[in-house]
């Protein structure tokens, strides 16, 4: 079980996930849970990346599913250095990064019916800090939806128009067969 100490959100100006952050890369907003403090913004990197990494992870950790990781190409391991570079000042020193797939496994593609009865890859990061357990969405599914999964596993608001929306309620189940199988594979 993962203790939080950090309380991390991933936004992106340009999708709607942060209205006070204006910028065409993703920011890290942390806010320390012991003491109450206005959010401060961390860049990703340095520079600027011409593909910023696309991750939403929900301010209070320890849930089955705590966020969403969308890699950009099939080659997961391109990004991970970039993953735990954002996740480091979230979580601690990177300690342990555990998956629940084989190697030759690919995670399920949510475009089309059929991904219910797979199973959905949800990678866990710990750190010395805290530690998330991210659902990966495949880099092939559909902005739309990978969008509204991201927003649906950092439990990030969702505007009302939405709620009605093949997206979101897609991202629900998706979401849903995710948590269920953390909580079986548990043994809850």
């Amino acid at each position: 079980m993962c203790s939080p100490s950090y309380c991390p959100t991933t936004r992106h100006s340009g999708s709607g996930f942060c209205e006070h952050v204006h910028h065409r890369d993703y920011r890290v907003c942390a806010v320390s849970t012991a003491t109450p403090a206005p959010p401060m913004i961390y860049p990703i990197g340095g520079r600027r990346h011409a593909n910023p990494i696309r991750l939403s992870v929900a301010c209070e950790l320890g849930r089955d599913i705590d966020g969403a990781w969308w890699p950009r190409a099939d080659r997961i391991t391109n990004e991970l250095p970039e993953l735990v570079a954002v996740l480091t000042p979230l979580l601690g020193d990177i300690t342990s990064i555990n998956v629940n797939w084989s190697s030759l496994q690919r995670p399920p593609d949510l475009n089309w019916p059929g991904w219910q009865h797979k199973r959905q890859h949800v990678m866990t990061v710990s750190g010395t800090h805290a530690c998330a357990n991210l659902l990966i969405v495949s880099y092939a599914t559909h902005s739309a939806l990978a969008l509204m999964v991201l927003r649906c596993a950092a439990n990030l608001p969702i505007e009302s128009a939405d709620r009605d929306k093949p997206a979101f309620l897609i991202a629900g189940s998706i979401l849903r067969a995710a948590q269920q199988q953390r909580e079986h594979a548990a043994g809850y």
